[in-house]
């Protein structure tokens, strides 16, 4: 059985690799870090829905995984449970809903719950583009007294983690969320 603890990525946050990966895929800031951040995962790269196959950042299921071309073996060295990675390919994955549907809410809907889901996501984001300053982001940290467990004969928590080239790049201007 292993352990895993909190993600301690080179001294980059989770908040910092949403803000990379949603800059690098041209997403408006707010909204990618309310789906990823308060919808999704609640900045836990280790969400797994015990429901279904969502598991990381962006709570990808094994299907769409499997299209984004992600390692997917349900083990720990499935993609989805590295934060960076997570987070691209949550953030290519959004993008295409959006370059296919035209519009940040469809996107939404079709990447989460359906209408109501993506109401409540671009809600929050339009109040946290309005805000006089930003949302103040919190990296990841366990309210459980116990590190989460599972299954695994071995695994090292830094092994597969890397830091992105767009997390040491000037990060461009973001678009704005007045299309939404």
């Amino acid at each position: 059985m292993i352990e895993f603890e909190p993600y301690k990525g080179n001294g980059i946050t989770i908040p910092d690799i949403v803000t990379n990966a949603a800059a690098e895929h041209g997403i408006p800031h707010d909204l990618f870090h309310v789906l990823i951040g308060k919808t999704e995962s609640n900045y836990n790269p280790y969400a797994k829905n015990p429901k279904s196959s969502a598991t990381g950042l962006g709570q990808i299921i094994n299907s769409t995984g499997k299209m984004l071309r992600m390692n997917i073996t349900g083990g720990p060295d499935d993609d989805r449970w590295n934060p960076v990675i997570n987070a691209d390919k949550s953030a290519e994955y959004l993008r295409s809903l959006y370059d296919k549907s035209g519009s940040w809410e469809r996107a939404v809907a079709q990447y989460g719950e359906g209408p109501e889901y993506a109401k409540k996501v671009m809600k929050a984001a339009k109040i946290a583009a309005q805000t006089p300053t930003r949302m103040e982001f919190e990296p990841y940290q366990s309210l459980a007294t116990e590190p989460l467990s599972m299954e695994f004969e071995s695994y090292n928590p830094t092994q597969s983690i890397s830091t992105p080239a767009a997390a040491t790049m000037n990060t461009p201007a973001q678009p704005s969320l007045a299309e939404l």
